[in-house]
């Protein structure tokens, strides 16, 4: 288990038992992306600063199983004409609020 904190809410990888989910159970799958967007600037915390305020307007202070990855992808006949990728920074988990 591995834990960070960012802007007071705690991303949890993997399982914590001290955890309370926010009901109705919500998962937050949040997605930068952008054809013309400068997303591939962007960073974990860039991902993280997203989730946190989506988790905070929820009711929670924390996401639990949480997961990233970072996709690049080419899209399309026109996009290497114009050198335009499609950079997607993904970032998931359940809400709740820690029991301390």
């Amino acid at each position: 288990m591995f834990v960070t904190e960012l802007d007071g809410v705690k991303f949890i990888q993997g399982v914590y038992c001290n955890f309370i989910p926010i009901i109705p159970i919500q998962i937050l799958n949040t997605t930068l992306n952008s054809c013309f967007g400068q997303y591939q600037f962007n960073t974990l915390t860039d991902v993280k600063l997203a989730m946190a305020k989506q988790v905070k307007m929820l009711g929670g202070n924390c996401v639990v199983d949480f997961k990233f990855k970072y996709d690049q992808k080419v899209g399309g006949f026109w996009a290497p004409l114009w050198s335009l990728d499609n950079v997607m920074w993904h970032g998931s988990g359940i809400v709740g609020k820690l029991v301390e």
